[in-house]
């Protein structure tokens, strides 16, 4: 092995390492702030002012909600197809779309967006 090749490989091997340890930083920092966001939620529910935006510092802090729908996996769609015409002698192909679309799993998910 040549000694820039050996170079490369050990700043290589710190960086990936270094990598590792800022995402573990990272996950911890987003484990905080949920924590808070939580926590923050829970108060604006107690005081009814979940649709209000409000000014901190330089900032606009607003809680926002947006539905995540499943996404439409091969084994998803084969199951409601599967589904539909085992429960349906009569075959319309939007029947089946509007039962693709509307049995996913959905979650709503709620976050406080800082601006």
């Amino acid at each position: 092995m040549t000694e820039k090749l050996k170079v490369y490989i050990e700043e290589l091997i710190n960086l990936t390492e270094n990598i590792k340890e800022k995402q573990t930083e990272i996950d911890l920092l987003k484990e905080q702030k949920d924590e808070v966001t939580d926590k923050i939620d829970k108060i604006l529910k107690e005081h009814n002012l979940e649709s209000n935006t409000f000014k901190f510092r330089n900032h606009k802090i607003q809680k926002r909600q947006s539905i995540l729908y499943q996404s439409l996996s091969l084994k998803y769609i084969h199951a409601c197809i599967e589904n539909y015409f085992s429960n349906s002698q009569n075959h319309n192909l939007e029947d089946i779309m509007d039962i693709i679309k509307q049995n996913r799993t959905k979650k709503i998910k709620s976050e406080i967006k800082i601006y």
